[in-house]
């Protein structure tokens, strides 16, 4: 995948990628970081990206809270769900969601590594009046009432 980062990166007709389905492809989190950072560089009609089931984690979610909080963003889908993000990774990701007014569809599912304080974190973000998000799926992350408290 590190192969596919460099080959992106040196790809000319970067406008004309529209979605990007990666799930369990064993990405890891650095090579996510690095394949997530190639994209915000002319990747500007990027709509969906699936990280599925990759072992991603804060690293990753640095690289996609920049992408969600850029300004050129298309990005309307973003799946990551089943890797191994934490209340660190959720937390910076829910840095770049705080701004974004792009995003429609969220999956977090089976992140069991996200604790009630990594949730606390996230849902006020939800609050954002100019939020597009439509759909969000956290089925399967052990959430209780205490992490729905924000």
């Amino acid at each position: 995948t590190r192969l596919l980062a460099s080959a992106l990166s040196s790809r000319e007709n970067k406008s004309s990628l529209q979605r990007m389905i990666l799930d369990a492809n064993g990405i890891g989190d650095e090579t996510g970081r690095m394949l997530v950072d190639v994209l915000l560089n002319g990747y500007d009609n990027l709509v969906e990206l699936s990280l599925g089931d990759n072992e991603v984690g804060k690293k990753a979610c640095i690289a996609l809270s920049n992408l969600l909080s850029s300004q050129n963003s298309k990005l309307k889908v973003l799946n990551i769900e089943n890797n191994p993000i934490d209340d660190d990774g959720i937390t910076v990701l829910t840095n770049g969601l705080a701004s974004n007014t792009i995003l429609e569809e969220l999956n977090l599912s089976f992140n069991c590594n996200i604790t009630q304080a990594g949730w606390q974190t996230f849902f006020p973000c939800l609050q954002n009046p100019n939020s597009s998000l439509e759909t969000l799926d956290i089925s399967s992350t052990n959430i209780t009432n205490e992490g729905a408290t924000a």
